[in-house]
């Protein structure tokens, strides 16, 4: 009776090219995962950012001039936050609040940083004070900072009894203060903007 004998035997060169590929494929995957992780985080950051300018400027500064919020009032028809002028139109101006030391946010138009505690102001690029963050001698990667007033209350109030959009309430003369904080891309556009409004009474 002859004895069965198996014959050892290694991988084929078939089956080590599928393994390297399903390994290769993996890898790419990961590494794919980990470039979208980055990107969301840096996206993250440059919104904290934004956020920080636009709370940061005190109304304080235009209160100390009141001339400088009536001077820059214009009447708007009521509409709502999304359909306000978008960067680059007018009657948006940059922030024309004087600039003071560098690590200061509640003044100044420009700024740039990778991080919160990293932002700081950079000189004026070469906007003229009734310019706004369009303009094309902003560089790219800074972030920007305007603001728009309008006379009156920001939005329509009618259903609790309050004054319309662009009025005044009986007890006095107010005014709503816009400011957007954007950063402007390799293209010059920015599509996320953030945007606060206060309303103000003289």
């Amino acid at each position: 009776m002859r004895k069965a004998t198996q014959a050892k035997r290694g991988f084929t060169l078939i089956e080590v090219i599928i393994a390297l590929a399903v390994l290769l494929i993996g890898g790419l995957g990961a590494e794919q995962a980990m470039l979208m992780a980055s990107q969301n985080l840096k996206g993250g950051q440059v919104q904290q950012i934004k956020a920080a300018l636009a709370d940061a400027h005190s109304e304080s500064l235009l209160l100390a001039n009141r001339s400088l919020i009536t001077s820059a009032a214009i009447g708007m028809a009521p509409v709502a936050p999304v359909a306000l002028p978008g960067i680059g139109s007018g009657p948006w101006i940059i922030d024309p609040t004087p600039t003071s030391t560098p690590q200061a946010l509640n003044s100044g138009a420009f700024f740039s940083g990778t991080g919160v505690t990293s932002v700081s102001q950079v000189a004026n690029p070469g906007v003229a004070a009734t310019g706004n963050c369009g303009d094309s001698a902003i560089p790219p990667g800074t972030f920007c900072r305007e603001i728009m007033v309008t006379a009156g209350l920001p939005t329509t109030y009618a259903a609790n009894g309050w004054q319309t959009a662009g009025t005044n309430p009986s007890w006095g003369t107010v005014y709503t203060l816009w400011t957007r904080v954007s950063q402007k891309a390799a293209n010059g556009v920015d599509r996320l903007p953030v945007l606060t409004r206060e309303v103000i009474a003289l």
